[in-house]
């Protein structure tokens, strides 16, 4: 159970664009616009749907967290009030993907992936919460480079990740942790939440 004392950014994309994340009605159609300029110990709820990083297909942009005490949460219809009225079902999925063209199946594939963006989340000294979410689509294909670990989510030094009510899932690295990577000094900590097919 959490506390619900800080400050919500609403994410639905099904919403107009122009919004600025103040409630559902108003809120930020993409992730990725809220990310840059997130307050510290925000909360973030995304509606049902399926994000992605970039506005232009580029493998090289991801959804990037620098913000402390973060806090993203999936799973909503887009009109909750409160964090328990929230139905995790297949129904109200969030799925933050790397998949561009939408061609991935659930088992790798390197002529389908091959779009794709080398990472889906990447975590900078940050202290993340992530509950609800499904996570999937990232291509850490390229050797020996920043971009050959961590394909579903790459948490660098000094963060500490927290996954909770997630799906981790049909990832790729050609080095280590196609679904999740942790830097030394980085802090994972995983419940009631799965990884598959990633590879």
């Amino acid at each position: 159970i959490y506390a619900q004392s800080h400050p919500v950014v609403y994410v639905d994309a099904s919403a107009p664009t122009g919004g600025d994340g103040t409630s559902w009605g108003t809120a930020y159609k993409q992730l990725r616009d809220v990310l840059p300029s997130v307050a510290s110990g925000s909360d973030i709820w995304i509606a049902a749907g399926t994000y992605k990083p970039s506005a232009t297909n580029s493998k090289t942009t991801y959804f990037t967290i620098t913000t402390k005490n973060l806090r993203i949460f999936g799973g909503f219809t887009g009109n909750e009030t409160s964090l328990q009225q929230r139905n995790l079902s297949s129904a109200n999925e969030t799925i933050l993907s790397g998949d561009y063209s939408g061609n991935d199946g659930a088992i790798y594939n390197s002529s389908a992936f091959s779009d794709n963006a080398y990472h889906v989340f990447v975590i900078t000294d940050s202290n993340v919460t992530m509950d609800g979410l499904t996570i999937k689509g990232g291509n850490a294909r390229v050797s020996s480079s920043d971009q050959d670990s961590g394909g579903g989510i790459r948490a660098q030094t000094n963060s500490i990740l927290n996954i909770n009510n997630c799906s981790v899932e049909s990832n790729y690295a050609v080095s280590y942790g196609g679904g999740i990577y942790t830097f030394t000094g980085a802090k994972l900590n995983f419940s009631n939440s799965i990884l598959q097919n990633n590879y």
